[in-house]
């Protein structure tokens, strides 16, 4: 299991990055999210700044605005522009920084599913050689049987006893499985999605001894 130990290391290391990208993204989208809260509030304060220069002639042709508080609107009207400017450009920024973070997050996962690929191959050959150490007379036996109870003479050609081999080969694997991977009914039933067998294989990588120092 040596190889197995080396890899839960890389396999932890590679999902604690997971992790660290899962709050990347969750604190990146928050920032995005004050940020466009920010920008609403600073577009409807130049709405209103917009409105009042428009009704400035009448305003100060009633007296109730001054050449001096008029310039301060058109001040306070040019900073808040500037403002949303700036805000939108963060907003911008913060969603390239965002799209970058996925990227990663992406290569990292189709890492973390390489990794496991690889190491289901290790565990397959692992658990195929344990299977065979605790009872692999006992399959030769299972071979024999089924064999025997076909009643059929042995191929002569090569794809013959290609097929014949293959077909045995089918044969044990389902009568093991079948005492295995029983439903309620008594019937086969175990065809593991994809999510389900690299989860099954963490578990497996999770709950395997640290490699010995």
């Amino acid at each position: 299991m040596n190889d197995l130990n080396v890899n839960k290391r890389d396999y932890q290391e590679a999902k604690g990055n997971a992790e660290h990208y899962d709050e990347r993204l969750h604190e990146k989208r928050e920032e995005i999210a004050e940020l466009e809260a920010e920008l609403a509030g600073a577009n409807n304060d130049l709405l209103q700044l917009q409105g009042k220069i428009q009704n400035a002639n009448r305003e100060m042709a009633i007296g109730r605005l001054s050449a001096d508080q008029f310039m301060e609107l058109k001040r306070e009207f040019a900073e808040k522009e500037k403002q949303v400017t700036l805000i939108s450009e963060a907003i911008e920024a913060q969603k390239g920084a965002l799209a970058m973070i996925r990227d990663d997050h992406r290569t990292n996962k189709r890492e973390q599913h390489e990794f496991l690929k690889r190491s289901a191959k290790d565990l397959s050959d692992q658990l195929a050689g344990n299977v065979v150490a605790l009872a692999g007379d006992r399959i030769q036996d299972l071979a024999h049987a089924l064999v025997a109870s076909k009643g059929k003479s042995p191929a002569f050609t090569t794809p013959e006893r290609q097929r014949d081999r293959e077909a045995i080969y089918l044969a044990i694997g389902e009568a093991l499985c079948r005492r295995v991977f029983q439903n309620e009914t008594g019937s086969l039933d175990f065809v593991p999605d994809l999510l389900q067998a690299r989860q099954h294989i963490a578990k497996l990588i999770e709950q395997s001894p640290p490699l010995a120092s």
